[in-house]
């Protein structure tokens, strides 16, 4: 059954009832921590078959690299240069295109900005929802339109979650 078939009479409402229960879910069960959360749901579309062995140790690398940068553990730009790095090796390897989404999303998480001297700094949002809703909007759309559905709920929750740590921030 195709993408379009499966999500025919379901509202914009419905998905974002279901995209916020799961995504409450799976935060509770990792007792708030987004880091915990995002793993496990990368895992999840392991499980489903919509990102490789492969794909999702480079999904995991990012993750680490994103949430480090963001608590300051890592250098952002050491961490920028890496996460541009490991999206390029998934395209010259043909990574899933869902996992492709999801790298390009936490590459396009990073911000540059011009320090006092002039240089090019880059930083990544302290609060980490991006990396947290374009993993959930990638297992959400892929229950409900399969791989079709997982590229594009993780492009666009990549971009919520970008937009929500820049406002918070």
């Amino acid at each position: 059954m195709s993408t379009t078939m499966q999500l025919t009479g379901i509202g914009v409402g419905d998905l974002q009832d279901a995209a916020a229960q799961e995504a409450v879910r799976i935060i509770r069960r990792a007792k708030g921590d987004r880091r915990a959360a995002t793993v496990a749901l990368l895992r999840m579309l392991r499980t489903w078959d919509l990102v490789t062995d492969e794909d999702l140790t480079v999904l995991e690398r990012l993750n680490d690299l994103g949430f480090d940068a963001a608590a300051g553990t890592t250098d952002a730009e050491t961490a920028y240069v890496e996460a541009r790095r490991l999206r390029t090796e998934l395209v010259v390897k043909r990574g899933s295109p869902v996992a492709l989404a999801l790298a390009s999303a936490d590459v396009g998480s990073y911000i540059s900005a011009e320090s006092d001297d002039g240089h090019v700094v880059y930083k990544k949002s302290s609060l980490g929802w991006q990396a947290t809703l374009a993993s959930a909007g990638a297992a959400i759309g892929g229950v409900l339109g399969d791989r079709d559905g997982a590229i594009l709920g993780g492009a666009i929750g990549g971009i919520v979650g970008k937009v929500v740590d820049d406002c918070l921030a």
